[in-house]
């Protein structure tokens, strides 16, 4: 099984900044303007 977060890159949430943090920290990757995150376990 496969699971997949993206968030915008640049999104003015108030969360934004701490999910760019995890994205980058998980290896996630920039990929048309969104941070996407790929797990093969949860």
């Amino acid at each position: 099984m496969i699971i997949e977060f993206c968030c915008n890159s640049r999104s003015s949430g108030q969360n934004v900044p701490e999910a760019t943090r995890i994205a980058r920290q998980c290896g996630g990757i920039i990929e048309d303007r969104f941070y996407k995150i790929k797990f093969d376990y949860p």
